[in-house]
């Protein structure tokens, strides 16, 4: 039992060794860390208005209380440029095109639409000669009349879509510093 015994012993004291090694390490490592958290704290708005900057230490992140640290902005400011510089003159042409050639469609079926809602408000006007004296007929009449004021409503709505999307392509092209001429056809 004695060797047991001994080679119990020797098995905790080896444990007792290798634990304190690594308490060691684990105690310099947060050492370090907490170096690291004071060298490099990130001060909100409330910091700036209750303390002077110049005595922080360490190299100093300015953050808002509800955004990303500056330096994360300024990253994301720069990919954000780098997907505009990608888009080229052709990439702006083609949009306008598409925007304009939407608008262009939409108001040669509303031109349609009007031309169609007249004809069959004129066959329902009583005055027009043309009297519809038979009541189904008139009936279907009057609801091809108001499905056509239902479809002139919807494409003057969307013609006015249309006229928006063209505006906020102009405006977007604006802000990326793209140049008029690459708006143009």
């Amino acid at each position: 039992m004695k060797p047991a015994l001994l080679s119990l012993g020797t098995l905790c004291m080896l444990t007792v060794s290798l634990a304190a090694q690594s308490l060691g390490d684990v105690a310099k490592k947060a050492e370090e860390e907490r170096k690291v958290k004071q060298a490099s704290k990130a001060y909100t708005d409330k910091d700036l208005k209750d303390k002077d900057l110049k005595s922080a230490p360490g190299p100093v992140t300015l953050t808002t209380a509800t955004s990303a640290p500056v330096d994360q902005r300024e990253g994301d400011r720069a990919d954000e440029y780098r997907k505009i510089a990608k888009k080229d003159e052709a990439y702006w042409k083609e949009r306008m095109r598409n925007a304009q050639s939407a608008l262009d469609s939409d108001r040669t079926f509303l031109a349609a639409a009007i031309v169609r809602e007249k004809e069959l408000a004129k066959r329902l006007d009583r005055g027009a000669g043309d009297v519809i004296r038979d009541g189904r007929l008139r009936a279907r009449v009057d609801s091809e009349w108001e499905a056509a004021v239902t479809e002139v409503s919807r494409l003057t709505a969307t013609v006015e879509t249309d006229r928006l999307a063209i505006a906020a392509l102009e405006d977007e092209a604006r802000r990326a510093n793209v140049p008029p001429g690459w708006l143009r056809p």
